[in-house]
């Protein structure tokens, strides 16, 4: 995860790709998996928190791309 958040960050055309793959999605899927087993008094250590954590800034690095920020306003629905 970590390597995929330093990926999208690092160049504009690899976000814009992982959004084109289908990345918002199963980045999405995979941050309700990992946050939905998490206790809520998780250590920012744990696995699980990592993971979150890279996933969120997935996202955030993501939302600097047009094309990212439409298909992520277009999925999140709370």
């Amino acid at each position: 995860m970590e390597l995929c958040w330093l990926t999208c960050v690092s160049s504009a055309l690899n976000g814009e790709e992982l959004t084109r793959a289908g990345g918002v999605t199963i980045l999405g899927t995979l941050l309700v998996r990992t946050v939905g087993v998490l206790p809520a008094d998780a250590l920012p250590t744990t696995p699980g928190a990592v993971i979150a954590t890279h996933c969120l800034r997935t996202f955030a690095g993501m939302a600097a791309f047009a094309s990212a920020r439409a298909e992520l306003a277009e999925r999140c629905v709370f």
